[in-house]
């Protein structure tokens, strides 16, 4: 039997340490540049939840990210409740929101962060549900295929 599988074998195999150092550095990135944000680390996953209103006249909206450290994160907006729609940029199979073009800009897991993107783009995304509900028109650009 291979020792690295043996259940009185602490060690992890490599991904999954690697994963967790990930997870472990994205937790103290996202509690130094924002503190508003609970950030959790549950299991294998990083879990956050924020909160953000793009105007005062905008409905509060309650957000999660799930992250492995191995996958592209998952974003989804937990309130208020959107449904999907093809116009605006929620992936249909768990309506996550679709934040970047992954054939453009692959997820790289040593090199993005979640503060520098997946937060911020987060926050923006809201802004063009807010304008789209006002428009009909999801304006910020796309790739149509």
């Amino acid at each position: 039997m291979d020792k690295r599988y043996h259940r009185k074998n602490r060690r992890l195999p490599k991904f999954k340490l690697v994963s967790r150092t990930i997870i472990s550095r994205e937790k103290s990135f996202l509690e130094k540049h924002f503190p508003e944000i609970e950030v959790q680390l549950k299991g294998d996953k990083l879990i956050c939840f924020g909160t953000t209103q793009p105007s005062s006249q905008c409905p509060l909206y309650k957000f999660r990210i799930e992250y492995d450290g191995f996958s592209p994160p998952d974003v989804f907006i937990v309130e208020p409740e959107i449904v999907y729609d093809s116009k605006i940029h929620l992936y249909p199979s768990n309506n996550s929101l679709c934040l970047y073009y992954p054939k453009e800009m692959p997820w790289n897991r040593f090199k993005h962060r979640l503060y520098e993107t997946i937060i911020p783009w987060t926050l923006e995304w809201c802004v063009f549900y807010e304008l789209y509900k006002i428009t009909g028109v999801w304006e910020h650009p796309e790739i149509h295929f």
